[in-house]
């Protein structure tokens, strides 16, 4: 079997694809250069932490892994969750 995009299908994607790309792009003008620093830094972190890369034990990932896991506490009931 072999699936393939319709033309319209291929349009309304680039459609919403660049009109999301837009708003992106707008959310960040106006950033300092610090502020862009510190969201690079934060994202780079978050995509260490969903990739799992340093289960080798190699990888770019692996220092940001070796310095979070000495600073991030356990888990517990008692502590309260960041995004509550």
């Amino acid at each position: 079997m072999l699936v393939s995009p319709t033309g319209r299908a291929d349009l309304e994607m680039r459609d919403t694809l660049s009109a999301m790309h837009a708003r992106m792009m707008q959310a960040t003008r106006g950033m300092s250069e610090a502020e862009t620093v510190t969201v690079t830094a934060f994202l780079h972190r978050m995509q260490c932490a969903v990739a799992d890369a340093c289960d080798a034990g190699t990888g770019p990932c692996c220092a940001v892994a070796a310095s979070t896991s000495r600073t991030v506490a356990p888990t517990s009931a008692a502590a309260p969750d960041a995004a509550a």
